[in-house]
């Protein structure tokens, strides 16, 4: 069940006032979407209950990692 992210429409305004943040969220994106899809099981997702301790604190870092760049995007397509 492996899906790439799929890219917001806003990066693209974003794209043209800061490429580094678009740049990084591209990264941090593909980074969570490979850590997601090592939980696939077919065409669907392991349970929660599934999940060790260790694989819900990988998922959870993942996802946070992406709080701070998508967080910058406002302020790059405003300016």
């Amino acid at each position: 069940m492996a899906h790439g992210p799929a890219r917001p429409q806003n990066l693209a305004q974003a794209q043209d006032r800061d490429p580094q943040l678009v740049a990084t969220l591209d990264t941090q994106f593909q980074q969570a979407h490979t850590t997601l899809n090592r939980y696939a099981t077919g065409d669907t997702w392991k349970l929660h209950n599934q999940l060790t301790a260790a694989d819900l604190k990988t998922l959870s870092d993942s996802i946070n990692a992406l709080a701070e760049p998508i967080s910058q995007i406002a302020a790059a397509i405003a300016h």
